[in-house]
């Protein structure tokens, strides 16, 4: 460890809710703490200490796979985020319109159709009934 005792630079690693990536995210907690203390922040070890465990104990830190990892966290600098936004409990993206391939209807119709066309079997009376309902409703042709 450079200039930052190891057992601080440590102590924020399991301060924060995923442990993935250990080498590159002690790394970025080092590169996070030099950040701070050039920036004028007095104590910066107590200060990212606080935050990660300000976020982590969040809505948004409990997320489990869909947290950030560590490495991505400390070296974006969101320690310096509104804890405010922690709180929301959404993820950090905007929410944004399902994209077409999302459409699970059309896309369970043509491959029951793609199916049944390439093994010439015949489909079951369920299957049947949702690639009428997608082929009438849409006016396409088989």
């Amino acid at each position: 460890m450079g200039q930052w005792k190891a057992t601080d630079v440590h102590a924020i690693y399991w301060a924060y809710p995923r442990h993935v990536g250990k080498r590159a995210a002690l790394a970025a907690i080092e590169r996070a703490l030099t950040r701070l203390a050039y920036g004028g922040t007095k104590k910066p070890v107590g200060y990212l200490l606080r935050r990660t465990k300000q976020f982590a104990a969040s809505p948004v830190g409990q997320k489990g796979e869909f947290t950030p990892h560590p490495t991505t966290w400390f070296n974006n600098g969101r320690y310096e985020d509104d804890p405010a936004e922690w709180q929301k409990g959404k993820a950090t993206q905007p929410n944004r319109p399902m994209p077409r391939w999302r459409n699970t209807e059309a896309d369970h119709a043509e491959d029951m159709m793609r199916y049944a066309r390439n093994t010439g079997q015949p489909l079951d009376p369920q299957d049947q009934a949702i690639v009428d309902k997608y082929y009438n409703k849409r006016g396409k042709k088989r």
